[in-house]
């Protein structure tokens, strides 16, 4: 019998002295990935043929119909797009500071940064992965959901997304380590 070799994290971990910063890369769904990049491509052509009705044709009340429908089709062809390029190049980065807990979720260096005062953190911890806690079938997609959460005042704040449990247990005492304050 062979044994199971230990798998690597997901994470990298920086430590600049001053501050711990942790990189966590998006799940990856090959199946959604194929499914939606397939789903883009019908997507495409049926954008480019009602731009094309519509340019040829005047205004009337079928026009304003395939109008509305454009508008929708747009917007579901951008959110799919978006789902794809977050599960390819979306990263989240969790940096702890002396005074704040900064999370950013990017993909191409585009993202937000939301951080967070280190004194308004209570019950810093890792949580398993659950439907519950916001995920959805196509990963994150860059959504507040993760396998490390704390308590912000009235608010559940989740990140480490791409995280698994055991990972996110590590992270959490690497970090409550580094602060003091995070330990209470």
């Amino acid at each position: 019998m062979s044994t199971v070799p230990v798998p690597a994290a997901r994470a990298t971990i920086e430590d600049g002295g001053s501050s711990v910063r942790v990189s966590v890369p998006a799940r990856r769904n090959v199946a959604v990935i194929v499914f939606m990049l397939a789903w883009l491509g019908g997507w495409y052509f049926g954008e480019r043929s009602v731009l094309r009705q519509l340019l040829a044709s005047g205004v009337s009340g079928r026009n304003a119909f395939l109008g509305f429908w454009l508008v929708g089709w747009s917007v579901g062809g951008l959110l799919a797009a978006r789902a794809v390029l977050w599960m390819l190049f979306g990263r989240e980065m969790i940096e702890l500071r002396d005074s704040e807990l900064a999370v950013r979720r990017a993909a191409f260096g585009v993202g937000r940064t939301r951080s967070y005062d280190i004194g308004a953190i209570k019950n810093l911890r890792a949580e398993p992965w659950t439907r519950a806690a916001g995920r959805n079938s196509l990963g994150d997609l860059g959504g507040a959901t993760g396998t490390i959460a704390f308590d912000y005042g009235p608010k559940t704040i989740r990140c480490g997304g791409g995280m698994d449990e055991a990972e996110a247990r590590q992270i959490v005492e690497l970090f409550k380590g580094r602060n003091g304050r995070l330990r209470g």
